[in-house]
């Protein structure tokens, strides 16, 4: 009965060991699944029970898994050792190889010279015999020689003992992001560039600026978006140079000005100092005319006294009266020299006045500077006026004496033949005077 039993079960159990078989192979070569479909279904026909339809129905689920990967990404597959073993069509469109010229090459086909005879290169492909897995964005080449980048994960099949019985890569192609992630990177670093020039130009200049280079300006033209910004620069710095030329310009006139009223101010002083040495001068001149004056008038009185005397001595003495008049014609030369000297004292006097004028008006063109100029020149003014009477009067007073004694002259020059009979009192006049 047992072995009934055992003989009635061995069909079942063939045919579930065989489907589990076929399974593995389907994992190890999906390409082998039509085959093995067809195989589960010849079992399932020659078996009385139903133990290979699950089977079957995991079979048929994993067909179309692999098959709608397939439509949507690149599959290619591998040996071990990195020769392939077939390809779907969307990883030879992105490659440009047709399946029989690539089917039982190396997959070094696809990498650059450099990198297939690298040591990294050899460890990649020693870790997938070793079931590791790998996974991130490649660079590959088509068979134009264009490179290709493409985001793929190296996925080794293991069989239940843990050995890899080929690699299955799955891809997708992102040339196109990464060659516009590579020109968006490429016009950042650009961007960073020429605002890092843009800057240390622009602290450059202002360096310069700020040292008093005011003609300083940005000859290179900037990228187009900073442009607007060297155009402002060199306009402000222009403007700025304008208004410190401006500065300069009136600080100059300035400096001038003062100059011409300071040089005006030393030549009103020396011009002060000059007429107050004159007017010291002149007062000296007026202190001696004065004593002179005086000694004349003294002289004078004494003439006078011995003119008198004379006169008293006339009737006595000729000669008295002849000395008389010598002494007489003496004072009237006297007397023209006096009315010269006064005249010079008023020449002087009129000089000094139009001095002080002049030493007036300067003090006014001076203003605050030149008030006490002012003062002083109107107290020479007034003084060179009171000289001017007071010579005035002089003269005049000299005019009339000169008069008197032209007058007298005369008279004695009347009496000259009368007092020629007293030549000793004339004599004593002579000595008197």
């Amino acid at each position: 009965m047992k072995t009934n039993l055992i003989v009635a079960a061995a069909p079942s159990m063939l045919a579930v060991g065989a489907a589990c078989v076929l399974a593995t192979q389907i994992d190890a070569n999906p390409s082998t699944i039509p085959m093995v479909i067809i195989g589960t279904l010849v079992l399932g026909c020659a078996l009385s029970l139903g133990f290979a339809y699950p089977i079957l129905s995991r079979l048929m689920f994993r067909s179309r898994i692999l098959d709608a990967v397939s439509r949507s990404q690149a599959v290619i597959e591998f040996t071990p050792d990195g020769k392939i073993l077939t390809a779907n069509d969307n990883f030879l469109a992105v490659t440009g190889y047709p399946l029989s010229e690539i089917q039982g090459k190396h997959h070094s086909i696809f990498v650059g010279s450099d990198y297939k005879n690298s040591t990294d290169y050899q460890n990649f492909w020693r870790d997938l015999r070793s079931g590791d897995f790998k996974a991130g964005e490649f660079k590959r080449y088509a068979k134009n020689g264009s490179a290709i980048w493409i985001l793929a994960s190296y996925n080794p099949v293991l069989d239940s003992s843990g050995n890899t019985l080929k690699v299955v890569k799955f891809a997708s192609d992102i040339t196109a992001e990464v060659i516009a992630r590579e020109e968006a990177k490429q016009r950042r670093q650009q961007t960073e560039k020429d605002l890092a020039i843009v800057v240390n130009t622009l602290a450059q200049k202002l360096q310069s600026l700020s040292d008093g280079h005011l003609g300083e300006y940005i000859e290179q033209q900037f990228p187009a978006e900073y442009e607007k910004l060297r155009q402002d620069f060199n306009t402000a710095t222009s403007k700025l140079s304008e208004s410190i030329s401006s500065i300069i310009a009136t600080a100059d006139s300035i400096h001038k000005s003062t100059d011409n009223v300071c040089s005006a101010s030393n030549d009103l002083s020396r011009r002060t100092e000059s007429q107050a040495a004159t007017l010291e001068e002149t007062a000296a001149a007026i202190e001696e005319m004065t004593s002179s004056i005086q000694s004349t008038a003294q002289n004078a009185k004494k003439a006078d006294q011995v003119v008198a005397s004379a006169r008293k001595s006339a009737q006595t003495s000729g000669d008295v009266v002849n000395k008389a008049v010598d002494a007489m014609s003496n004072i009237k030369a006297s007397s023209g020299r006096i009315s010269q000297i006064v005249g010079v004292i008023d020449e002087i006097a009129f000089q000094t006045n139009l001095l002080a004028l002049n030493a007036g008006v300067e003090a006014a063109r001076a203003g605050d500077a030149g008030r006490g100029f002012a003062v002083v020149a109107s107290e020479v003014r007034a003084l060179a006026q009171r000289s001017s009477d007071a010579a005035k009067e002089i003269k005049d007073l000299i005019s009339e004496s000169s008069a008197h004694v032209s007058h007298g002259v005369d008279y004695v020059g009347q009496t000259g033949d009368a007092l020629k009979e007293i030549l000793e009192a004339v004599k004593n006049i002579s000595d008197v005077v």
